[in-house]
């Protein structure tokens, strides 16, 4: 159960749902949270495409080719940009992403639980905050300037190493490292576990679409899981051999592990299992708990 929802809620579908200001405000935060999920739900959906693509390409040769098409978020944001009146596509899609982004910054700050538990939740939102407003920035650069190069894969590399090149930088990198994949692991016992649906109020669903959403919700989070691990994993082993281009990001990732017969079967799980995820983002929009409290202005 969601650690935000231990007030009692302050919204439409509450028996005592008050008029006037608060009521704006809590519509807000609805058109907010919907529209920013959807968008998530878009990337997510295209990014499951693109790594299945690479997964397909490594069935079909011995040697992983070389594509334009970067098998991550930050590709599925680049893929929209080359279609036909695409565009308008990246602003609508940056103002979902900044909308996701003020999303999860509320989450963090509302009122609710003090314990550690919530502590490290609202962490986990800043930093979600931090990287889909990393996402909508790219998709209004690729919207202004069209022919603008974006590199996923570089920019980790980049970071890695100018930070190595700081005192203790090596340490900072396996340090991160190291959470990146406590966190894919993290995800992976949650879908193990069925434990999937905190933010869901799923008591509105029949009992079909209640099992096929975490039936997507479990296949979700484990691809999540594992590709965020599989990056903490190359920054670790950068740490270790001191060499920043073993540092990468998650098209890269999947592109080393295609190249392997048997890790050509975890990509093509990673790509099934982030397109599941993006479509039950937008599949479970209108049941996202909201944490609206009374003490919302």
């Amino acid at each position: 159960m969601s650690k935000f929802t231990t007030a009692a809620p302050r919204s439409f579908d509450h028996p005592n749902a008050p008029i006037g200001r608060e009521a704006i405000t809590g519509t807000l935060i609805r058109v907010v949270a919907w529209t920013g999920w959807l968008a998530k739900g878009v990337v997510y959906v295209l990014a499951g495409v693109l790594s299945l693509y690479v997964a397909g390409r490594a069935f079909s040769t011995t040697v992983v080719p070389a594509t334009s098409s970067e098998a991550s978020p930050t590709g599925a944001i680049v893929e929209v940009g080359s279609m036909t009146g695409g565009r308008p596509l990246l602003f609508a899609l940056a103002l979902g992403l900044a909308l996701y982004c003020v999303w999860r910054l509320l989450t963090a700050v509302l009122p609710g639980d003090t314990d550690s538990q919530s502590i490290a939740m609202r962490a986990g939102y800043l930093i979600s905050a931090l990287i889909y407003g990393t996402f909508a920035l790219t998709a209004i650069t690729l919207g202004r300037h069209g022919s603008a190069s974006v590199d996923g894969n570089r920019k980790v590399r980049d970071v890695t190493a100018s930070v190595m090149h700081r005192p203790f930088g090596r340490v900072v990198i396996g340090v991160v490292g190291l959470i990146a994949v406590g966190v894919g692991l993290f995800r992976v016992v949650k879908a193990a576990r069925s434990d999937v649906a905190d933010e869901l109020t799923l008591y509105r669903l029949s009992p079909t679409r209640l099992r096929w959403t975490r039936r997507f919700a479990v296949f979700g989070e484990t691809g999540r899981g594992v590709s965020v691990a599989l990056i903490g994993y190359f920054l670790v082993r950068s740490s270790i051999t001191s060499k920043s281009s073993d540092a990468t990001g998650l098209d890269g990732a999947l592109k080393r592990l295609a190249a392997n017969s048997s890790g050509r079967f975890v990509v093509l799980a990673i790509g099934f299992g982030m397109l599941l995820y993006g479509l039950m983002c937008i599949e479970t929009i209108t049941h996202r708990k909201l944490p609206l409290h009374e003490s919302i202005p």
